[in-house]
């Protein structure tokens, strides 16, 4: 009976994540097309205004429903409410409100064309991130997440800024990070995933993580970033697509060791 119990909240676990992944899949595709729709508006003289103060209010509304989302997050937690099965979230709400605002605001103001053509990738990227979130461990997650940060700034900075001075501050804080990140992991292993701050402790990764890959992939990265200095401008756009690489490689091997 007990065996039977646990089997049925499994499948109920099962059945709430794939719904999660489908409600975040569907609203990535509905906003996708949005895009297409702003793009044609606006690269119409005739809709251009009307398309314009559209986008304008789809910014302060993301505004606003973020507000509303951050306030309904914070109400549940105060009343005590258990929102670990709803689809419908305070911080759900808050996050896809904060990317309507963003996305907005980046075509108002950061030339529009460009900035679509940048959401055309990075909106169906957060929503594999969030698949990778909701089944891949936490290290693969994070690394994930970092390496498509990597590939968006190769394809919409570096070949642009290639040997001026932002990028080489941009370059340095990347390696930074990647180090930092190396750091943590090296920490983390020490303390079987907790993070020890004098008495304040924190676990970051489960117990089973894997960190001789993820310490192999932050090393990637580390060797990526540093080919970026002796390749031209040309060059960003194959190491986007190697970073992109990596991270493929990533998904393989993590996806073999969880059957």
């Amino acid at each position: 009976m007990f065996k039977l119990s646990k089997q049925n909240e499994t499948l109920s676990r099962n059945d709430f994540i794939t719904n999660k992944i489908m409600v975040v899949f569907v609203l990535a595709f509905v906003m996708s097309v949005a895009l297409m729709m702003i793009s044609r508006g606006l690269d119409n003289a005739g809709t251009f205004i009307a398309t314009y103060y559209t986008v304008y209010v789809l910014g302060f509304a993301g505004v606003v429903g973020t507000i509303l989302g951050v306030v309904k997050e914070v109400l549940d937690i105060r009343h005590g409410h258990d929102v670990s099965h709803r689809i419908i979230t305070g911080h759900g709400i808050a996050v896809c409100s904060a990317i309507v605002a963003i996305s907005s605001f980046l075509i108002l103001f950061g030339g529009y064309s460009s900035s679509i053509r940048f959401l055309y990738i990075a909106i169906p990227s957060l929503a594999v991130l969030y698949l990778i979130y909701m089944i891949y461990q936490r290290e693969f997650c994070a690394l994930a997440t970092f390496g498509l940060l990597i590939a968006l700034y190769f394809w919409r900075f570096a070949q642009f800024y290639k040997g001026s001075v932002r990028f080489i501050t941009a370059q340095c804080m990347l390696l930074l990070l990647c180090l930092l990140i190396g750091v943590l992991l090296f920490l983390l292993k020490k303390e079987n995933g907790v993070l020890k701050l004098g008495k304040w402790k924190v676990r970051l990764l489960e117990a089973d993580a894997e960190y001789a890959a993820s310490f192999l992939f932050t090393a990637l990265f580390i060797a990526i970033l540093a080919a970026a200095f002796f390749l031209p401008n040309v060059a960003m756009i194959y190491l986007a697509f190697t970073t992109l690489a990596v991270i493929f490689i990533m998904a393989v091997y993590y996806a073999v060791r969880m059957m």
